[in-house]
């Protein structure tokens, strides 16, 4: 694309991140390489400058930026890009979520789910799975997991799948 002085869309560049982050922790150097792709693309120093760069079209960028950190072991980066750009996307909310079940933050998890500012935004099955794993994974919160459990499916309408 760069020899053909075509730049990516959205769509493509959050594919890039989202696929290497899905690698593994063992190739957190692709994902570092994908940051310099956007790099180069955004014109930006460093993630949190790239992520008050990005406008409610290019939320699925910022989104799969967080989810690669957070998938990288890079909470807190993935925390600053969060905290860095408007949250009306409940995928961006959902990635955060899901950030805090993977390192075992149940509170925080919790606490994210709890802020989607509704009504304009309104959680998904994904967002209480993340929830539901976050409890899952640290013992002694079975009755809180089962509580978002039974608040998902019947006071928020979602199917569990």
């Amino acid at each position: 694309m760069r020899e053909s002085d075509v730049s990516p869309n959205e769509h493509i560049l959050s594919a890039v991140v989202s696929v290497c982050a899905n690698l593994g922790h063992s190739y957190c150097g692709c994902a570092v390489e994908a940051f310099e792709v956007l790099h180069s693309w955004g014109g930006k120093e460093n993630p949190t400058e790239f992520a008050l760069g990005c406008v409610p079209s290019t939320s699925m960028i910022c989104s799969a930026l967080v989810s690669m950190y957070s998938k990288c072991g890079s909470i807190k980066e993935a925390k600053q890009i969060f905290d860095a750009i408007e949250k009306d996307d409940v995928v961006l909310w959902t990635a955060m979520i899901h950030g805090y079940a993977e390192h075992d933050y149940y509170p925080e998890a919790i606490d994210s789910l709890e802020k989607i500012p509704q009504p304009n935004l309104r959680p998904d099955f994904v967002a209480f799975v993340g929830v539901l794993t976050a409890c899952s994974r640290h013992g002694g919160t079975f009755d809180l997991g089962f509580h978002y459990f039974n608040s998902s499916t019947h006071k928020r309408n979602i199917i569990a799948a």
